[in-house]
């Protein structure tokens, strides 16, 4: 009977603990970013303090947006489908999917790439200076709060 009643008040305790702090999925922090349906990407840093996306507007326009949650985004940029690179490569062992938009000093790109032989599955955003490639800066993604749909959407 005591294991019955503990597994009850637990189950209600997690059930309001969970409600009390309003925890969302990723899916509903993109939908907070994005209108639902248009999300192509969304994630959050590692360090959990920023966010990225990718949303998909009328007019075959897409919007990127990055910066840190709760504030106006640092970074957004707006470019129709013409304006955006959009790589998706599969090989032998691993593949790649991601959407780079270009301003004129630097190319910001969202995605995922997997090796399969080094076992790395690396959700980022990649900051590349057009004048200086090597000083490109990686930003990782925490991969429990990715939406990637850049297959879907491409």
């Amino acid at each position: 009977m005591k294991t019955v009643l503990t597994a009850i008040i637990v189950l209600f305790s997690s059930h309001s603990f969970a409600a009390s702090y309003d925890i969302k999925s990723a899916d509903e922090i993109a939908g907070d970013i994005c209108t639902p349906g248009e999300i192509v990407f969304y994630g959050l840093t590692e360090r959990g303090s920023g966010q990225v996306a990718v949303c998909a507007l009328p007019n075959d326009r897409y919007r990127y947006l990055y910066g840190k949650i709760g504030h106006q985004p640092e970074k957004t940029i707006v470019k129709t489908r013409s304006e955006i690179a959009v790589v998706i490569d599969d090989r032998q062992g691993s593949s790649e999917e991601q959407v780079c938009f270009g301003v004129p000093d630097y190319v910001y790109c969202v995605g995922n790439v997997t090796d399969y032989h080094k076992k790395i599955d690396l959700d980022r955003v990649l900051i590349i200076p057009r004048k200086d490639r090597d000083n490109t800066t990686t930003v990782r993604l925490d991969s429990e709060t990715v939406v990637n749909r850049i297959r879907e959407m491409f």
